[in-house]
């Protein structure tokens, strides 16, 4: 998760093996994570250009597809949310 690495400012003391140093602070923090919002359309076509899957003229097809095969649903936003069918398991 780079978003949440550490900034320039709080670089960290490089430490060899059998190096001392002392706690000054600690703190305890509760998060929870969550889920990544779903793809929206724009995004999904990046993707699938990134990595040479389909051409200009059939990624609208193939996304027009996938929704009408039931896989996902378009929210607002063209966001696409993955339906039962459209989400994998695994056991």
């Amino acid at each position: 998760m780079p978003w949440q690495s550490i900034s320039d400012q709080q670089t960290l003391p490089k430490l060899q093996k059998d190096d001392e140093c002392s706690i000054e602070k600690v703190n305890l923090l509760e998060k929870k994570t969550g889920p990544p919002d779903y793809l929206t359309e724009s995004e999904l076509i990046s993707l699938m250009e990134k990595h040479g899957i389909g051409t200009d003229a059939s990624i609208p097809t193939h996304i027009n597809n996938i929704v009408q095969r039931n896989y996902v649903t378009i929210l607002s936003k063209r966001r696409l949310q993955p339906t039962n069918l459209g989400k994998v398991s695994c056991v």
